[in-house]
This record gives C-alpha cells, structure tokens and sequence, in this order.
C-alpha cells in the first residue's frame, strides 16, 4: 500500500535536523509507524542508505539489541556506519524498552550527530519518563488521527485538490461542491479520522475496523494500565461520556450512575484523557462570579471511537445528537490544527449563556458558535452577543453548513463559514 503524505511531516523533519531527539507520541494506529516509513523514504532520497537504520520494537531482536549501548554502537558500525557522520536512528514502539529515557538520552549525549526519530505510547508512564529525563533534548509531536483534508487526501477524493485551491485563493466554494464536501464531512463525522478506517470502503468492513481499534485500545490496554478490577464500571463511564459530548462533566452526578468512588471516577478520567481517547475542555473565565470556572465539557478526540461506544452509525440526517457529534467533530478538528501556544476553551455563564469555543493564543480571542443548519442571512446568537459585549473580540465566527458572510457587532467582524472550515480559521488568524 502506498505511503500517504501527513502534514506534520515537514515539521517532523525540520525537528529532526535540528539535533532534537524526536518522539511521535499518540494512540494506537493513528499512523506513528506510517509517517516514519514516509520519513525514511524522504532521507533516503537525498542520504546515504547506510546512514539510515529502522528497529521495530515488537520484534525481541529489536527490543534486545537497543537494550544495551555498546551493543547497538557496534551494530550500526559493523553495518557501515560512519558514526563521525549524521545517522539517522528510527525506533518504532520504544516504549517497550526497559528504560527508555536512559538509552536516548545515552545515545544523544555520546553521538550527537546520531539523529534518533522514536514512536510510542501515549501512555503516561512513558510521558512522565520523557519530560524528567530528556529535558533540553527532544521535540514531542502529538500524533493524532487524520484531520479532515488529510481524510479526503486518503480516500484520493478530487475535492481536496478544490478545498485547497480554494483555501489558496480565499475563494468561496460554489454550492454544488459545497455539498459533496458537506457529504464527506458528515462521513467523516461518522467514522472519525483513523487512517485504516478511511481506506476501508464499506460500512460493516469500516464498522469492524473501528471495533478493532476499540478493543485493542481503549478496552485491553487502557484497561490493563489502569489494572482495571471494576471492569463494569469502567464501560459505563466510557458509554456515559459518549452520550454527553459537549456537555458539561459533573463528576458528583457520575458516582450513584457509575457505582464508585469519586477518587476512582477521577482517576479513569485522568487516563482516558492523557491517552488520547477522550478531553475534559476547559472553561474560559474571568470573572469567577459570573461564569463557570471548574467543570470542563466532554469531548472524544476521534468521532468514530465515540460512535462506537454507543453503538450508533447512522448518518447526521437521522441523528437526535446530530448538533453535539458535529460539535464534537469541530473540537476534533480544531485540536488537530493548534500549536503548543495556543489554546481551546469554551465559555459559559451562571445563567447558562454558552459559546462553544474560545481559541485564544497571546492575549488573542476568537469565540466560534457551531451552528449546522443553513442560513440565508447572517445573524448572530444572543449568547454570541453577550461574549462580545463583554470581552471585545475583534474576531468571531459561526460555522455552519454552507453559508458565507461577515457582519459586524460593536465592532467585531464576525465571519459566517461552513464547518469543515475550522482548521482554515485557525491558520489563518494565527499565523500557523
């Protein structure tokens, strides 16, 4: 199967040459091993064959050979490395060494024209190791599942080409292409972003591949870290969050529903969230009064794992949930497109005004509403109105189906663009 492009790789590699250790950290099968393999391809253009080494930690040869310094120096010279020169060292799964953090940082300290590119876990186990011991000496990229112009590149669709023509250009897409896009998007709302998932063409067949996922990973190994002995209670605060994205956590209502303590309930979030399954959003505040400060919203990372915690694959159109999964959808979306700097957050009040998101980077705000449905005119929600009146935005948005438009309110430019468009947003206010 061929390798498809991601668009973290051109970061990735400028990291690489830089000097950095790179570690590509993330969920089960959101294509780590795949963009190593698009990695190495790139270096072999332009290095010399010798000078580029792939280890595969699943295999107990691997596992052994880079569990001893001396040993793995003498291999990669005794396979034509000029270790006086730049080498490139790619290690897949490195989570399963013993102790990870001391033969990286060995190997970086010893060598340091040896440029190491390594996968794993996103376990925290694993996370914590990197920061306490790799300080000053790596570049961590948070590998997530595909976004959605990656999603359309995958399935080839000639919309991508369009969409980014478009996006090049600043020109409005026309209504027929609006809806095909719109199509995809709904789709991809669906089944959510993992790679194999996408290059599955039917329904069941994409079904069972998201079983799998789920299973594998948010089932047994999510599970086994946790050394789960309340098994039962574990699915429903998984299914329990599935039904609440968007909404708000109350960890006090959770404990009669689920049957444990709060401390437990507490800690099956930490993990769900610092694994990459699911994220408790923030609220933004200023005024501790007035707004909501300390409950966060729910959020899956990827729509399709959401899905099938409830067991639901029917289509938008035939949807109760419909607003919340697209909500969510955008939330996924958005996290994807943001650098380390900047920020998501959502913004309610006391008396329940709400706006879905605030991204804010540098003392830059920009509040977002997630309408899907169609308009014929802009306007502006009264919940919209009321952050405005308060914060002072110069920016906001109101993504919905297919309408284009900007109005203005006290002086703040709102912008009126269709969903699948929040990636763009964020570029382009950022200076991404």
């Amino acid at each position: 199967m061929a390798l498809i492009y991601r668009s973290l790789v051109d970061d990735i590699k400028k990291q690489i040459e830089s000097g950095n250790i790179v570690i590509l950290l993330g969920a089960r099968q959101v294509g780590k091993t795949s963009i190593l393999m698009i990695l190495i391809e790139e270096f072999k253009k332009v290095k010399p064959v010798n000078s580029i080494f792939y280890f595969d930690l699943e295999k107990g040869e691997n596992l052994e050979l880079l569990s001893d310094y001396r040993n793995l120096i003498n291999y990669l010279t005794l396979q034509g490395a000029d270790l006086k020169r730049v080498n490139y060292l790619f290690i897949d799964e490195f989570h399963y060494l013993p102790t990870p953090n001391k033969i990286l940082k060995i190997l970086h300290d010893s060598h340091p024209d040896l440029r190491i590119i390594a996968t794993g876990s996103s376990s925290l186990e694993i996370t914590s190791k990197i920061k306490e011991s790799l300080a000053g000496r790596k570049r961590v990229f948070t590998i997530y599942a595909l976004n959605f112009e990656e999603y359309l590149r995958f399935k080839t669709s000639p919309l991508i080409d369009i969409l980014l023509r478009a996006k090049q250009n600043k020109i409005q897409l026309t209504q027929p292409i609006l809806n095909e896009i719109l199509s995809e998007w709904e789709e991809f709302c669906v089944f959510g972003g993992y790679p194999k998932v996408t290059l599955t063409q039917e329904k069941e067949e994409k079904i069972k591949e998201i079983e799998e996922i789920y299973n594998s990973y948010v089932q047994k190994d999510i599970k086994a870290f946790l050394k789960l002995e309340n098994v039962l209670a574990y699915n429903k605060l998984v299914k329990i969050l599935a039904t609440q994205i968007g909404s708000l956590v109350n960890i006090h209502q959770l404990v009669p529903l689920i049957g444990v303590a709060r401390q437990t309930i507490e800690r099956y979030l930490f993990v769900l969230e610092n694994t990459y399954v699911m994220k408790l959003l923030a609220p933004f505040f200023t005024n501790k009064q007035k707004e909501i400060t300390k409950m966060a919203k729910s959020f899956f990372y990827d729509t399709g794992i959401r899905n099938y915690a409830l067991k639901d694959f029917r289509t938008l159109g035939l949807r109760p949930d419909c607003g919340n999964l697209v909500e969510n959808g955008v939330f996924s979306e958005a996290t994807k497109s943001l650098s380390v700097l900047q920020n998501l957050h959502f913004w309610r009040t006391q008396a329940k005004t709400e706006v879905d998101f605030i991204l804010s980077h540098n003392g830059k705000i920009i509040p977002i509403e997630v309408k899907y449905q169609h308009f014929d005119r802009p306007k502006i929600s009264s919940s919209l109105k009321a952050f405005i009146s308060q914060y002072r935005p110069s920016k906001g948005y109101v993504l919905n189906k297919d309408y284009y438009g900007v109005v203005s309110y006290l002086e703040a430019e709102i912008e009126f663009l269709p969903v699948f468009l929040v990636g763009t947003l964020i570029s382009e206010n950022f200076n991404i």
